[in-house]
């Protein structure tokens, strides 16, 4: 997506399948959510013409960044921190309260619709750089989407930011986690001290506490939902447990590093937030709880350095209760001609022997047929079978272990190179509900999602939908987005 022909400022913006989350990219530039929802906000009245008579109010979710915070507080807009989830943000909406929200997730959405939507927050920004290249009919130096974040950043300071995720560690090991976290905040005298005693270079905490969200239109209350450490130069730790099912509890670190310098707001994300991490680990003593040293998944703070990064993914290794993992040494295709030798191998021998056979005890062989012609018979049987076995079985194996009865796989980039996660596929039989309908709300519903076998439905209508014609020789994706029973619907 671009301004000009010749002189592109946007890359084609990333959604997910159906376009509420997105991710805005300039030319070789990376724009966080929490960013990008604190720009919208930040340029929304001059640049988008629907908030031409001014904003009601703007809200991110607990673990965002506070970078929406700091423009509602120089603009003097009204501010709301929630707790994770949209509904949160559509009760202000309904209240007439928030007009721009977002979360660190990809989230961004306004009251136009109470829901996320990738797609208006693409628009968005495309409003803001056409009101920010408004006087350059010529073309000559386009206001770019990196200008606009770094004249975001000299004007409210830079949030560097990062995400640590935990997934599958002990559920007993995560509660205990969280509970000394929540007894370590009444003395805050105690946790300056240990954090002084990791690092000096990090500000003292001034505030320690369990966020909890009393709504303002229905009432209801959400409690514990997550340990917030603020520090005086204005960063934050967030420590959220989400889940503690059978298989594991799955623990959120959320680092935050505020810069008010603008002479200090290009600085290298992995430096800037190196402080904090390292006080952030040790603090919670998060090796010890989990058992862990390094996070199943981590998202960076910006990819500013994309362009000439050499850096290792951060998406780490596949976890631990995955079903099967093949190593990239030996791909789908290589495993079946393996498997179709073997077999080739067995059923040529299994036929020549009773052809050998044949050509010595039948009487009209023994009369008819020469050495020569005995040998001719027998190695034709023993080839042909060969070859057909070989065509069968390798055209099986590779169909088996991409579409076949090992169904489902999926490619995942760690540390240690490429990995195909297969999952072995089961059968369940599924009838429509009264009142289905189509959408992915009622997917998100704990209860709903397996009382009704929603999530059944949908995957069969998918199935449904996909005649012959449309996914020969294609490839189907399946994904989620990590919410409830992401990993059971996958």
């Amino acid at each position: 997506m671009e301004l000009g022909k010749s002189n592109p400022q946007m890359n084609p913006p990333t959604a997910d399948g159906d376009a509420d989350r997105n991710m805005i990219l300039g030319k070789r530039f990376f724009v966080t959510p929490s960013d990008s929802a604190a720009i919208i906000a930040a340029n929304a009245i001059q640049s988008i013409p629907y908030f031409s008579s001014g904003l009601k109010g703007v809200a991110r979710s607990m673990p965002t960044s506070a970078a929406l915070d700091v423009v509602a507080h120089n603009l003097s807009l009204k501010f709301f921190e929630v707790p994770t989830g949209w509904k949160f943000f559509g009760n202000l909406m309904d209240a007439g309260l928030c007009s721009i929200c977002g979360e660190e997730s990809f989230g961004i959405g306004s009251d136009h619709i109470h829901e996320k939507d990738g797609i208006w927050a693409v628009l968005a920004w495309l409003s803001i750089l056409a009101y920010k290249n408004k006087d350059n009919l010529n073309w000559d130096k386009l206001v770019t989407v990196e200008d606009i974040v770094h004249q975001h950043w000299a004007t409210y300071g830079r949030h560097f930011y990062a995400r640590y995720d935990y997934e599958n560690v002990d559920a007993a090991g995560a509660k205990e986690l969280m509970s000394y976290l929540v007894n370590i905040q009444s003395s805050l005298q105690e946790v300056n001290k240990i954090i002084k005693g990791i690092r000096l270079d990090v500000s003292d905490v001034v505030d320690v506490d369990e966020f909890e969200y009393k709504d303002l239109v229905d009432g209801s209350v959400s409690k514990h939902q997550g340990i917030h450490f603020l520090f005086a130069d204005g960063s934050r730790l967030v420590f959220r447990l989400s889940g503690t099912n059978s298989e594991g509890a799955t623990i959120r670190l959320y680092i935050e590093q505020y810069v008010k310098d603008s002479s200090k707001t290009s600085r290298d994300s992995q430096e800037a937030l190196a402080p904090l991490v390292e006080v952030a680990l040790k603090l919670s003593k998060m090796q010890k709880f989990t058992g862990r040293s390094a996070p199943i998944m981590g998202s960076p703070s910006d990819v500013v350095g994309v362009r000439a990064s050499k850096r290792s993914s951060f998406m780490v290794a596949a976890s631990p209760n995955e079903h099967r993992v093949i190593d990239s040494k030996t791909s789908p295709t290589q495993d079946a001609v393996q498997r179709g030798l073997k077999m080739a191998i067995i059923a040529g021998s299994v036929v020549a022997v009773p052809t050998l056979v044949g050509c010595r005890v039948i009487p009209w062989a023994k009369a008819n047929l020469n050495y020569t012609a005995q040998a001719l018979s027998i190695s034709t049987a023993a080839i042909s079978t060969f070859f057909i076995t070989a065509d069968k079985t390798i055209l099986k194996h590779a169909r088996g272990n991409t579409i076949g009865n090992i169904s489902i796989c999926t490619i995942r980039k760690s540390l240690k190179g490429t990995k195909m996660v297969v999952f072995e596929v089961t059968r369940k039989e599924t009838t429509p509900f009264d009142g289905q309908k189509p959408g992915t709300s009622g997917l998100r519903k704990k209860i709903i999602f397996w009382r009704y076998i929603n999530l059944h439905n949908f995957v069969q209508s998918t199935f449904n939908a996909l005649t012959s014609k449309k996914v020969k020789g294609a490839t189907l994706v399946v994904s989620g987005d990590g919410r409830y029973f992401s990993k059971d619907a996958i």
